[in-house]
Parts: C-alpha cells; structure tokens; sequence
C-alpha cells in the first residue's frame, strides 16, 4: 500500500520534474546567449547590437 502510494507520488513528480529540467536548461541557455552577446559586445562594438 505505501509503496503503491509512493510509486504515484513518483509518477506526478516526474512531469514536475521534467518542466523544472526544460525550464532550468531554457533559462541556462538564455544566460549563455547573453553571455557571449555582452562578450560580442566587448570585443566588436557594433551600433545594431
């Protein structure tokens, strides 16, 4: 009984689980491109940046 409840419990914390990872990996990924378009910026200062 309780590791059928724990067994659910697992199986609704996986889509959870699931949007965190693709949330963190989207904000990582937008940290990084503003990263490298700061260090663009630095080395080629250009007016359309």
């Amino acid at each position: 009984m309780a590791l059928q409840r724990l067994l659910e419990l697992l199986l609704h914390c996986i889509p959870l689980m699931r949007a965190a990872k693709a949330t963190l990996a989207a904000r990582g990924a937008h940290r990084v491109l503003n990263v490298v378009v700061t260090l663009l910026q630095a080395h080629h200062p250009l007016s359309h940046w």
